[in-house]
């Protein structure tokens, strides 16, 4: 498994994606519909140490919500919710925590802000943050 298929599986047992929340996760592809959605995509990262079992994979959230003002918010809202229990802002993240019973990340940590990236063929505003990981396998 990849780094997003580890963050997926935590940010679905956060109760961020999936299930009752309305917001279907995707990786690497953001298909036309539905409107609400969350996207993982891999970045490059940090070079892995050499010696050691330390990896610095990078990757990326994007959001998008129906095409209103009411869409926009719940896309940008959905975003910080998010970062909220990725990035660890000494109230929770990820920090010295295995994910999905194999990964131990040393964190995650958000390597931007909110960036917004405009709106996509249907009208619909899209927000990007950007993340920092070190992973000891």
């Amino acid at each position: 498994m990849s780094n997003i298929d580890y963050i997926a599986i935590y940010l679905e047992s956060q109760g961020e994606v999936e299930g009752a929340t309305g917001w279907t996760l995707v990786k690497d592809f953001m298909p036309g519909s539905p409107a609400t959605m969350v996207g993982l995509y891999e970045n490059s990262g940090l070079p892995p140490e050499v010696g050691f079992p330390l990896r610095y994979p990078d990757f990326q959230v994007k959001v998008r919500a129906k095409a209103s003002a009411a869409g926009a918010s719940a896309a940008k809202a959905k975003l910080e919710s998010i970062y909220g229990v990725l990035h660890d802002n000494g109230s929770g993240g990820v920090v010295n925590a295995t994910l999905a019973t194999s990964h131990f990340y040393c964190y995650v940590k958000a390597a931007s802000d909110m960036i917004t990236l405009g709106r996509d063929e249907q009208n619909r505003m899209q927000y990007v943050q950007n993340y920092n990981t070190a992973i000891n396998e």
